[in-house]
C-alpha cells in the first residue's frame, strides 16, 4: 500500500515547467494593442499607456512569478523616462531612455528577479540611439546573481540574443550611453519556469497497512502458534 502513496505522491508532484516569456516592449499610446507601462509620477507604478515626457513604472513588467525593477542609476531621476523619439524622427516603437547627462561609469539596470519557486533567463533586447549623437560609447551587459558577467556587447549590432541559462535570483541588464546622446532600449524578453520535483515519499501513516514482508513474517508466525497448539492437544489426548 505504501508503494502505492508513494506512486500518487510522484504523479501530483510539482515538476519543471516551460518558460513563459517576459515581453518588456514600452508600448505608446499610438500603437494598436499598447499595454499600460507608464506613469506620470516619477518613481511612480505603472498605471496608462505611454506618452512623450512619461516615466517607465516601477513595476512594468512584473508578473505572478516574476519582479521588475528598474535602477536609472546616473540620472536625474528615479525612474526611466518614455520615448519614441530615434535620431530626431519619431518612429511607432517605445523605448526605455538613459538620456544625456548620465554618467558614463554608472549605468542603468533593470532587475529581474524571479519568486520562489521560479528561475530566469534573460534572452535578447534591441536598442537605438534617441538623438543624433554618436553611439560609439553604447554598452550593454548582463550579469548573473552573484555579479558575474553573463553577456557584454558595444554598438555593433541594433539587437542582440543572448539565451543565457536559468537563473533562481536576479538577473541583471546593465546598459549605457558612455556620456554621449541618449540610448534607448526595446523588445528586452525573458523567459520564466518553475523549478522543482517530485517531493519524499510520505512516511507510513501510523497503524497503517503493514508492508509485504511483514505480512509474512506475520502468517509465518500464526502458522508456527497454530502448530505448537495443535501438538499440545495431541499430547494432552494420549495422557
Amino acid at each position: 500500500m505504501r508503494i502505492a502513496l508513494s506512486a500518487a505522491a510522484l504523479a501530483l508532484a510539482p515538476m519543471a515547467t516551460e518558460a513563459a516569456t517576459v515581453a518588456l516592449t514600452f508600448d505608446p499610446s499610438t500603437l494598436a494593442g499598447a499595454t499600460p507601462a507608464c506613469t506620470g509620477v516619477d518613481g511612480g507604478l505603472t498605471d496608462r499607456l505611454c506618452t512623450s515626457g512619461d516615466f517607465i513604472g516601477s513595476d512594468y513588467g512584473s508578473t505572478s512569478t516574476l519582479n521588475v525593477s528598474y535602477d536609472p542609476s546616473g540620472t536625474a531621476w528615479n525612474s526611466l523616462r518614455f520615448s519614441t523619439s530615434v535620431g530626431g524622427a519619431q518612429n511607432r516603437g517605445g523605448h526605455a531612455v538613459q538620456a544625456p547627462g548620465a554618467v558614463a561609469t554608472d549605468p542603468s539596470a533593470i532587475i529581474f528577479t524571479p519568486l520562489s519557486g521560479y528561475e530566469v533567463s534573460f534572452q535578447s533586447f534591441n536598442w537605438v540611439k534617441t538623438s543624433a549623437t554618436t553611439s560609439a560609447k553604447f554598452h550593454f551587459d548582463v550579469f548573473d546573481p552573484t555579479g558575474g558577467v553573463l553577456f557584454s556587447a558595444g554598438n555593433s549590432q541594433a539587437g542582440y540574443a543572448v539565451n543565457t541559462a536559468y537563473f533562481g535570483g536576479p538577473v541583471t541588464f546593465k546598459f549605457t550611453n558612455g556620456g554621449q546622446g541618449s540610448v534607448g532600449i526595446d523588445s528586452i524578453t525573458v523567459d520564466v519556469r518553475g523549478v522543482g520535483g517530485p517531493p519524499p515519499p510520505p512516511p507510513p501513516p501510523p497503524g497503517g497497512v503493514p508492508e509485504p514482508a511483514t505480512w509474512a513474517m506475520m502468517l509465518m508466525g500464526f502458522i508456527g502458534t497454530g502448530s505448537m497448539l495443535r501438538a499440545r492437544r495431541r499430547l494432552a489426548s494420549v495422557s
